[in-house]
Protein backbone atom coordinates (compact mmCIF):
# COMPACT_ATOMS: atom_id res chain seq x y z
CA UNK A 1 0.00 0.00 0.00
CA UNK A 2 2.73 2.46 0.72
CA UNK A 3 4.52 1.96 -2.54
CA UNK A 4 1.34 2.85 -4.35
CA UNK A 5 0.63 5.84 -2.58
CA UNK A 6 4.46 6.83 -3.14
CA UNK A 7 4.10 5.87 -6.79
CA UNK A 8 0.76 8.30 -7.09
CA UNK A 9 2.77 10.92 -5.07
CA UNK A 10 5.42 11.32 -7.92
CA UNK A 11 3.13 10.82 -10.83
CA UNK A 12 1.08 13.54 -9.61
CA UNK A 13 4.62 15.78 -8.70
CA UNK A 14 5.39 14.50 -12.19
CA UNK A 15 2.33 15.92 -13.81
CA UNK A 16 2.30 18.95 -11.79
CA UNK A 17 6.01 19.85 -13.20
CA UNK A 18 5.34 19.25 -16.55
CA UNK A 19 1.90 21.12 -16.80
CA UNK A 20 1.82 23.65 -19.67
CA UNK A 21 -1.25 26.16 -19.08
CA UNK A 22 -2.15 27.12 -22.87
CA UNK A 23 -4.94 29.71 -21.40
CA UNK A 24 -5.67 33.43 -21.86
CA UNK A 25 -2.80 34.22 -19.58
CA UNK A 26 0.29 33.16 -22.02
CA UNK A 27 -1.82 35.29 -24.97
CA UNK A 28 0.10 39.21 -24.39
CA UNK A 29 -2.33 42.08 -23.46
CA UNK A 30 -2.65 44.34 -26.47
CA UNK A 31 -4.11 47.80 -26.15
CA UNK A 32 -4.69 50.51 -27.95
CA UNK A 33 -5.43 50.78 -32.03
CA UNK A 34 -3.90 48.17 -34.26
CA UNK A 35 -3.60 46.19 -31.99
CA UNK A 36 -0.80 47.50 -29.71
CA UNK A 37 0.93 48.20 -32.56
CA UNK A 38 2.74 51.54 -33.65
CA UNK A 39 0.68 52.86 -37.18
CA UNK A 40 1.30 51.98 -40.40
CA UNK A 41 3.89 54.34 -41.94
CA UNK A 42 5.39 54.21 -45.96
CA UNK A 43 7.99 51.34 -44.83
CA UNK A 44 6.74 47.95 -44.96
CA UNK A 45 6.98 45.95 -41.66
CA UNK A 46 5.91 42.41 -40.58
CA UNK A 47 2.32 43.32 -38.85
CA UNK A 48 2.17 42.37 -35.31
CA UNK A 49 4.92 39.69 -34.94
CA UNK A 50 4.20 36.61 -33.30
CA UNK A 51 0.70 37.63 -32.81
CA UNK A 52 -0.74 37.97 -36.12
CA UNK A 53 2.56 36.94 -38.19
CA UNK A 54 3.53 33.63 -36.80
CA UNK A 55 5.85 30.77 -38.07
CA UNK A 56 3.02 29.34 -40.90
CA UNK A 57 0.98 31.61 -43.55
CA UNK A 58 -1.40 34.85 -42.74
CA UNK A 59 -3.50 36.27 -45.42
CA UNK A 60 -6.33 38.78 -45.98
CA UNK A 61 -5.70 40.69 -42.86
CA UNK A 62 -8.50 43.43 -42.52
CA UNK A 63 -9.98 45.62 -40.33
CA UNK A 64 -13.31 46.91 -39.86
CA UNK A 65 -13.86 50.83 -40.63
CA UNK A 66 -14.69 51.00 -37.30
CA UNK A 67 -10.90 49.52 -36.12
CA UNK A 68 -12.53 47.71 -33.54
CA UNK A 69 -12.48 44.03 -35.20
CA UNK A 70 -9.38 42.55 -37.06
CA UNK A 71 -10.03 39.23 -39.24
CA UNK A 72 -7.59 37.44 -40.83
CA UNK A 73 -6.82 33.69 -42.26
CA UNK A 74 -3.84 31.89 -41.19
CA UNK A 75 -2.80 28.45 -41.45
CA UNK A 76 0.13 25.80 -42.21
CA UNK A 77 -1.03 24.29 -45.37
CA UNK A 78 -4.71 24.19 -46.90
CA UNK A 79 -6.42 21.37 -44.38
CA UNK A 80 -5.50 24.07 -41.57
CA UNK A 81 -6.31 27.21 -42.82
CA UNK A 82 -8.87 28.95 -40.33
CA UNK A 83 -9.99 32.78 -39.69
CA UNK A 84 -9.14 34.62 -36.59
CA UNK A 85 -10.68 37.63 -35.24
CA UNK A 86 -9.40 40.52 -32.69
CA UNK A 87 -11.81 42.25 -31.00
CA UNK A 88 -11.22 45.16 -29.31
CA UNK A 89 -13.49 46.32 -26.49
CA UNK A 90 -12.27 48.59 -23.78
CA UNK A 91 -9.45 49.39 -25.53
CA UNK A 92 -8.37 45.81 -24.81
CA UNK A 93 -8.26 43.10 -28.06
CA UNK A 94 -8.86 39.67 -27.02
CA UNK A 95 -8.35 36.77 -30.50
CA UNK A 96 -10.76 34.01 -30.96
CA UNK A 97 -10.72 31.38 -33.87
CA UNK A 98 -13.91 32.03 -35.85
CA UNK A 99 -13.70 28.54 -37.70
CA UNK A 100 -12.46 27.07 -40.35
CA UNK A 101 -11.86 29.11 -43.37
CA UNK A 102 -14.19 29.00 -46.17
CA UNK A 103 -13.78 31.74 -49.16
CA UNK A 104 -12.14 35.10 -48.13
CA UNK A 105 -12.94 37.73 -45.66
CA UNK A 106 -14.63 40.40 -46.99
CA UNK A 107 -15.74 44.12 -44.85
CA UNK A 108 -17.94 46.04 -46.67
CA UNK A 109 -17.92 49.60 -45.50
CA UNK A 110 -22.18 50.31 -46.50
CA UNK A 111 -23.97 51.03 -43.64
CA UNK A 112 -27.74 51.14 -43.37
Amino acid sequence: MKRICTLIVLLFSILLINNKSYSQDDFPVLEGPYLGQKPPSLTAEVFAPGIVQTKCFESFGVFTPDMKEFYFVTGCDAKSDRLVVFKSQNNRWSKSVVGPKVGEPFISVLTN
